[in-house]
């Protein structure tokens, strides 16, 4: 072959190539071209799709943003694109879709009344040195909304920390200095490899959508407040999985839920807020630290001092002369094991849901399962809600008053069920298994030389409601008084002699409701009646068997089954009549289905006589 014709056949082969190239550019363009075109033409469907709030109100979209590693469209103003950085420079609702697989949105505004929305509608975003979703300036507020239908996945990549320590960096996936609201009906998945999930200097607002995260640190921080009024969020963190952080702006940093699932697999504590914590509605499911173990655990020194007087103290009807009569017990109880909360610094805190200030909770479902506290706040007030609870510490902790007005509480496992300074039952219904204590009044008094006094400023009262609680520690323990003027409380108590099923401190005075308490003898006390009448008595039985207390006529009074075996009765009820004698029975049946193992009504068939008790 010639010089002249390998020229030719070279040049043939280089025009090939540039006319190749210029054909794969046109038609990524008229590709991007064509998704313009649907984006516009779908336009009437994507602002149906977008909310604000809670009203159906369509969205005018601005501009039409479509991610392309090679060919970026942006149909409309206030953005551009560069870098693989798409820069939002004017408020305006923006609608977005497409693939970057290394960039981010970046939004710098600074119109002080109007918003930024960025309707999400199948965007998938990869950032590997920043966050693919930073809003450095945004004053009225950005709003992200989920399109209908949409699945978005935002993440970023595991990188260092900056060496200097006021070097100021992105440390979420969706990282704000402005409010944040969350909204729609689509789903954002987020996975944070550096840190934490979503996270804001000023608030954050879930109205909707399906947000599943995957965070190394928290899940979702809002520096100033958290609120949640719908949604699911599923949330798996290696540190909290929700909190704020703000302590230094009065009437900031608390988190109000109102509505949503919420389902929490967290390394540290689940829900966590440095001021309170109120929750109206919502379904939660919070695991923190890999869930309760089922062995519980106490970092407390369960032997030391602080016991309380023992003894018997009887109401007016004085001892029951029954079944071998009762005996006076005294001796040091054992210590209140959880009067210090106090605990190392730098031990981790993996609790349920945790406020520094006050939790309230007027409704909602809960889960729960962790190795701390449940719910532990300063104050905790229960009106309402739902809760199964396991935890191998405390299930409701409260530094000063823990007030139970109503709701379901079912704390399934514990190492002490219900623990406040003050503890007001003033309804609903709580049920309580524990390893030590079931309910626990106690404070930080240091009673100095004198172990044994109480501490007047601890109380429990129990004016209405149900209380079940299964205990091998002491069932009811107070510092100070325990007040019963109505409701119903059933103990089961410890078989072990180093605890009662009841013990205090001060007094416990029963004026109204009902009262069923059996437990081991070693430290047993009684109760004081007023206006009502109190049944005391020793009686050594097996568990699981059936027990009855009926009046000379053979009307049942109370039957119950402990699950333990025990040595101690403690029965006070407005239907004990003084100058009365009443009847003790092993076996039988009732007509009615027993309620956590005891019958408040029914006929009674009945089993073998064990005695009579006679008041006087």
């Amino acid at each position: 072959m010639s010089k002249k014709s390998i020229s030719i056949v070279l040049l043939s082969i280089c025009t090939l190539f540039t006319f190749s190239a210029c054909t794969n550019q046109k038609a990524t363009r008229e590709s991007n071209d064509s998704l313009i075109a649907s984006s516009n033409t779908a336009s009437s469907s994507i602002t149906a799709q977008a909310v604000e709030g809670d009203t159906q109100t369509k969205e005018k979209i601005d501009t039409y943003i479509i991610f392309d590693d090679i060919y970026t469209t942006v149909n409309g103003n206030g953005a551009d694109f560069q870098n693989s950085i798409l820069t939002i420079t004017q408020s305006g609702t923006y609608s977005l879709t497409g693939t970057l697989s290394d960039g981010k949105i970046y939004v710098n505004i600074t119109e002080e009344d109007k918003k930024v929305k960025l309707i999400l509608n199948g965007v998938h975003i990869n950032c590997s040195s920043d966050a693919p979703v930073f809003i450095e300036n945004s004053p009225k507020e950005t709003v992200l909304i989920l399109a209908e239908g949409s699945v978005n996945n935002l993440s970023d990549t595991a990188r260092e920390i900056p060496a200097d320590e006021n070097a100021d960096y992105a440390t979420a996936v969706i990282y704000s200095k402005d409010d944040l609201q969350i909204e729609g009906g689509g789903t954002l998945n987020v996975t944070a490899n550096f840190n934490k999930g979503i996270f804001s200097k000023n608030d954050i607002d879930i109205r909707g959508g399906i947000i599943n995260i995957e965070s190394v640190d928290d899940g979702i921080r809002g520096k100033k407040s958290v609120e949640i009024s719908d949604g699911t969020l599923n949330i798996t963190s290696g540190g909290d999985g929700i909190r704020t952080n703000e302590t230094a702006e009065e009437g900031k940093g608390s988190i109000e839920i109102s509505g949503g699932s919420i389902t929490v697999s967290s390394d540290l504590d689940c829900i966590q807020s440095v001021v309170d914590i109120s929750i109206s509605g919502g379904t939660f499911n919070l695991t923190s630290n890999g869930g309760s173990t089922g062995v519980a655990s106490s970092s407390r020194d369960e032997f030391g001092m602080g016991g309380r007087p023992g003894g018997m103290g009887g109401g007016p009807g004085g001892m029951g002369s029954g079944p071998g009569g009762f005996n006076m017990y005294g001796g040091m109880t054992p210590p209140d094991s959880s009067a210090d909360e106090s605990s190392a610094e730098d031990t981790p805190s993996t609790k349920g849901i945790k406020a520094d200030g006050k939790i309230t909770v007027s409704g909602g479902t809960f889960t729960i399962s962790s190795t701390d506290d449940a719910l532990h706040a300063v104050n905790l007030d229960i009106s309402g809600g739902s809760f199964s609870v396991r935890s191998d510490d405390d299930g409701f902790h409260a530094d000063e008053a823990l007030n139970i007005r109503g709701g379901e509480i079912g704390i399934d496992f514990s190492f002490e069920g219900v623990e406040g300074k003050i503890i007001n039952i003033y309804g609903g219904a709580v049920k309580v298994t524990s390893s030590d204590d079931g309910f626990n009044a106690a404070g930080d008094t240091d009673l100095g030389m004198n172990p044994m006094a109480a501490d007047y400023s601890c109380e429990i009262n129990v004016t209405d409601g149900y209380v079940f609680i299964n205990a091998s520690g002491d069932g009811v323990d107070s510092n100070g008084n325990v007040n019963q003027s109505g409701g119903t409380i059933i103990v089961f108590g410890p078989e072990n002699g180093a605890n009662g099923a009841l013990d205090y401190g001060g007094t416990y005075t029963v004026s109204g409701g009902t009262l069923l308490a059996t437990g081991s003898a070693g430290m047993a006390q009684s109760v004081t009646g007023d206006g009502i009448d109190v049944l005391a008595f020793t009686y050594s039985c097996s568990a699981d068997v059936l027990n009855a207390i009926t009046d000379s006529k053979g009307n049942s009074l109370i039957g119950f089954v402990s699950p333990k075996q025990f040595g101690t009765v403690v029965f006070a009820s407005d239907r004990i009549k003084s100058e009365e004698s009443y009847d003790v029975y092993s076996g039988g049946s009732y007509s009615a289905e027993a309620t956590d193992g005891v019958y408040l009504s029914g006929e009674y068939s009945k089993g073998e006589f064990v005695g009579t008790l006679t008041l006087s």
